[in-house]
């Protein structure tokens, strides 16, 4: 059974990760590009700004790169629908911000504490 303090942390620790993921994104574009922020494709200009999961698309002609406030950049060529990223890899591992690791050993700690009885066999 998970305890009030538990449920606390899990939830203090979701909200902080949730903040320290949320990334902008900038659209550089040449040529027509199209982006759906949620309702529906419209013709973006370059330099538009993206949230996490619109989808970008590129028309005949067009091309254009997802560029991240960390640097990471996603390239949009003609026939793909590439979404906006909430964490943008750059190819290589997921890097968590430092203060974000208190909060992720909480949320782990709290799984392993209410999983532990789970492991036990059952009494014939």
């Amino acid at each position: 059974m998970i305890s009030r303090l538990q449920l606390t942390i899990c939830i203090a620790g979701l909200l902080v990760l949730i903040g320290t993921t949320a990334q902008a994104a900038t659209l550089n574009s040449k040529g027509p590009i199209m982006v759906n922020y949620g309702s529906g494709y419209v013709a973006a200009q370059n330099g538009a700004q993206l949230r996490t999961g619109d989808a970008v698309m590129a028309k005949p002609g067009g091309r254009g790169q997802i560029v991240y406030e960390n640097g990471c950049k996603d390239a949009v060529e003609v026939g793909e629908v590439v979404l906006v990223q909430s964490e943008p890899l750059c190819g290589e591992a997921l890097l968590w911000p430092i203060y974000a690791l208190p909060a992720a050993a909480g949320i782990s700690g709290t799984i392993l504490i209410s999983n532990k009885d789970r492991d036990r066999p059952a009494s014939p």
